[in-house]
């Protein structure tokens, strides 16, 4: 989910963009028109400050104002820098140390094709807000279109940004219901290659599916029980037995204690 910092930025974002390129607008008239703190907006202006989206300046005249077109603004990047990461786990996190695990989890191709999914709606979602004003009535009328898909969200309220929140909350519940489907449907569908490649690796039967190599090397088979009580990962040690000149080989017996000698008949 995304947290009220992040939602917060958007509407700072939305509305500088409603306002002259030029003309710096006061974060006081902002924070009355959002109806939040001034100084928890301060905290969402610096970061978007730092991290370039907005500029700023101090005095009587002072404010924000947007660096760059607001059609050069990527919903993504606002997100990204206000959350850290659009990730839905941590282990996609570029500040996350490498997982052990990442090479044989089930789930990760899960996580990741929602990653992407997530990147490519912020980041190529187009939006059309339409507001205007009927019987003293602020109606806002927003439409989605990402990934092919189409939102479209439209209520009233006596404060403009009332209506708009409404439409932000309804536009969430659409997209929130079609990311589930999208989950379940990317879920069964990784379950069914799973199933798939457990019944293929089930269907190898009386095949040799890897080969080892190692040196055979002249020893007692005393000396073979030690080397093998040295691997204590290893059942068997194949070894040429000195007194005989043949290949013989000394394996684990089931009691754990004990060992046995095969050695080819004379």
């Amino acid at each position: 989910m995304i947290s009220t910092k992040g939602r917060y930025a958007l509407k700072v974002m939305v509305e500088l963009a409603e306002h002259d390129a030029e003309e710096y607008i006061p974060l006081k008239g902002i924070a009355e028109k959002l109806n939040i703190s001034q100084k928890y907006l301060e905290s969402i202006s610096a970061i978007l400050s730092k991290g370039h989206m907005i500029e700023g300046v101090s005095g009587k005249k002072g404010g924000y104002r947007l660096k760059r077109k607001p059609e050069e603004y990527r919903v993504g990047d606002i997100l990204r820098l206000t959350e850290g990461t659009l990730a839905p786990v941590s282990c996609l996190r570029e500040d996350q140390e490498p997982c052990e695990k990442s090479d044989s989890c089930c789930t990760l191709p899960i996580w990741k094709g929602l990653a992407d999914l997530i990147d490519k709606y912020f980041d190529e979602a187009e939006a059309e807000v339409t507001l205007k004003t009927e019987k003293n009535e602020q109606i806002a009328e927003i439409y989605v279109t990402a990934n092919g898909e189409k939102y479209r969200a439209v209520t009233e309220d006596k404060d403009m940004y009332a209506s708009i929140d409404k439409d932000i909350d309804i536009l969430e519940g659409q997209i929130r219901k079609a990311k589930t489907k999208k989950e379940k449907m990317m879920k069964e569908a990784s379950l069914k290659n799973m199933e798939v490649a457990q019944s293929e690796v089930a269907e190898i039967k009386n095949e040799i599916v890897k080969t080892s190599y190692y040196e055979i090397k002249p020893m007692l088979p005393e000396d073979a029980v030690m080397k093998l009580q040295e691997k204590p990962t290893h059942n068997f040690l194949v070894f040429i037995n000195v007194e005989t000149g043949k290949v013989n080989a000394v394996h684990k017996l089931k009691d754990g204690q004990n060992y046995g000698l095969v050695e080819p008949e004379a």
